[in-house]
């Protein structure tokens, strides 16, 4: 988040660990960022609340866990009609069935790179660029 607050006029995080919560409020307090906000809870609760729904969200950045997204999760994503998608993942195969529903559903897939993160490993990180077509 805070790599990305300088470059926007707002950035909400969301966030279901409330010792990882504490330490991004910790860390934006820290750096003066006034511009950006963590929100603790269940992404796909979060994202059915009407307000993140009215806002005008340009960007969403993913990085769910190595299961990938809920639907509930994508639908709220999808509702909110993000221009941009950003989708990190250590799991290509649940990252593909993710992006594959997002593209069924008036996105396109933009580009595709793998991020060795952990050389010398079998793990590596996927990014994944969308955006939107539909309307």
């Amino acid at each position: 988040m805070l790599s990305v607050a300088p470059l926007v006029h707002n950035v909400n995080g969301i966030e279901v660990d409330g010792e990882a919560v504490r330490c991004a409020r910790y860390n934006i307090q820290k750096h003066g960022c006034e511009n950006a906000k963590v929100i603790k809870g269940r992404a796909e609760t979060i994202l059915k609340k009407r307000t993140l729904a009215e806002k005008n969200i340009a960007a969403v950045i993913l990085d769910p866990p190595r299961v990938g997204c809920a639907k509930e999760v994508l639908a709220g994503i999808i509702a909110i009609r993000p221009e941009t998608i950003v989708y990190i993942s250590c799991n290509p195969a649940t990252q593909a069935r993710d992006v594959r529903y997002l593209t069924e559903r008036g996105f396109s897939l933009v580009n595709v790179q793998p991020v060795d993160m952990f050389p010398q490993t079998q793990h590596i990180e996927v990014m994944a660029l969308l955006k939107r077509t539909g309307n």
